[in-house]
């Protein structure tokens, strides 16, 4: 079958070759060419991939082989089906694929159909779920991912030949991202990666956006449903990333970004999980940046101590932007007709830089009346003085030490506000997670180790079976 089915091809392209240099020569249209080439070896591609696919998934001794490994999963075999897949330029192959039932108790009364307890089990070993090929599962989800919306998405596949509805590609992505949040840092991490010796900063910040909640209660008179709330929500996104003994980032190394729907406490719990997944004890030294809201840094305490990291390798900087605009405020007291106001001003930053907060206050106790001072002297106390250790700016500088958060800024402005928080745009809170996921992953950089692990997931439990066989044989 293979000899015929390549000696055809082998023909078509020769033929292919012939007519091209001619119809070039006269007409001038390369273009054209070039479509006719994309379209025959569109039809090459998919008729191997075919070919390949059918002759091991068909075959007898993968069914066995199947079947034992079904009922190592609860699983039995049921018949034969015929499926289509579609491929990565969107165009689709039939097989017959072994379909599995799962085993179930018989306890009551026998319900009718499956009730989605089946799979095609061996479509699942080559990472192939949902009918689609796990290279256009990517295509797909990237192109979602960085599309403004859905039907953006769908209109710019449509471009490209795959004819696929925007319902359809956000139900792609939400298998796509349960899949990820199960096992996040497991499914970004590689289990070669290491931070060994290595100076490791991690920042953390919120953004904004607008869930989606459906209101409670009857609905009105006339209404054909409920209708809905778009609260503002706060996501929590932190970024990993290793820097030199410069201070600067070290190319190298993918960063570790990812946004989740979560508490506080949630939040420093999913840190957690990625520390251990680099295994962050074994780091030269760990600085921690974000701004002066507290709980980022009472939760950065209760983790060194639930990961048992020592306090000598830990820093923490309070982002010098943040304590400018809060400085700023400070300074705002000050009257405009002040004479040395300008002085005043400079004398407020250089006292900030050098991690004089105890100047500062100094400085409002001189030159500001009693009702400024009053409100001045509050902002300082629970801002400046609670933070003095994290604002010592020139201590930083000269340990090479950043002092700003600007990558976790700009990672909020890409994952977060270029396509969740745009105008017009309400997410349920499931999707939303879904979605901060797999944004994080793909702008980190991480997206075919991602993507990886998500077609070999299956394969990965295969093999532990495999061993487990093969250890009881011998």
């Amino acid at each position: 079958m293979f000899e015929s089915t390549v000696a055809q091809f082998s023909d078509r392209i020769n033929d292919f070759l012939i007519d091209a240099i001619l119809k070039l020569a006269q007409n001038l249209d390369f273009g054209e060419i070039e479509i006719e080439l994309r379209n025959l070896l569109k039809e090459i591609g998919e008729t191997l991939l075919q070919l390949i696919l059918a002759d091991v998934i068909e075959s007898k001794d993968f069914l066995m082989i199947l079947k034992l490994y079904g009922g190592w999963k609860s699983y039995r075999f049921k018949e034969y089906r015929q499926i289509s897949i579609t491929l990565y330029d969107g165009q689709k192959i039939e097989v017959n694929s072994p379909f599995f039932l799962k085993t179930t108790a018989k306890r009551g009364r026998k319900k009718r159909g499956p009730n989605n307890r089946g799979c095609h089990l061996g479509l699942e070993l080559f990472g192939i779920y949902e009918k689609m090929s796990p290279l256009f599962a990517s295509r797909v989800c990237r192109q979602a991912l960085l599309c403004p919306s859905f039907e953006v998405a769908r209109s710019i596949l449509a471009e490209d030949g795959i004819k696929i509805g925007a319902k359809t590609i956000r139900r792609i992505c939400i298998k796509v991202g349960q899949v990820g949040i199960s096992d996040r840092a497991g499914m970004v991490v590689c289990e070669t990666e290491s931070v060994a010796g290595q100076r490791v900063m991690i920042c953390i910040d919120g953004g904004r956006l607008r869930e989606r909640e459906k209101k409670r209660g009857a609905k009105k008179k006339g209404a054909k449903r409920n209708g809905y709330k778009t609260e503002w929500r706060e996501p929590k996104l932190f970024t990993i990333h290793l820097i030199d003994d410069e201070g600067k980032p070290i190319r190298t190394f993918d960063p570790i970004y990812d946004a989740a729907m979560k508490d506080h406490e949630g939040t420093f719990n999913l840190i957690e999980h990625y520390l251990k997944a680099v295994d962050i004890r074994t780091a030269k030294q760990i600085i921690f940046c974000g701004d002066g809201i507290p709980w980022i840094w009472s939760g950065v305490k209760k983790l060194c101590k639930r990961l048992c990291i020592d306090h000598s390798k830990v820093a923490q900087v309070l982002d010098y932007t943040h304590a400018k605009q809060n400085l700023n405020e400070i300074i705002g007291y000050i009257p405009k007709k002040a004479k040395n106001k300008k002085k005043l001003e400079k004398d407020m930053r250089d006292s900030l830089w050098q991690g004089e907060i105890g100047r500062i206050k100094q400085l409002i106790n001189d030159n500001l009346k009693t009702r400024q001072k009053s409100k001045a002297g509050k902002k300082w106390l629970n801002y400046f003085d609670k933070n003095r250790t994290r604002m010592q700016y020139q201590d930083f500088k000269k340990k090479k030490l950043p002092c700003g958060s600007g990558c976790v800024e700009s990672a909020i402005r890409r994952v977060i506000n270029l396509r969740l928080k745009s105008a017009g745009s309400f997410w349920l809170k499931q999707v939303a997670e879904y979605m901060l996921f797999l944004r994080s992953v793909l702008l980190s950089g991480r997206w075919k180790i991602f993507m990886t692990k998500f077609s070999r997931r299956e394969s990965q439990k295969f093999a532990k079976f495999d061993n487990r066989l093969m250890a009881g044989i011998s």
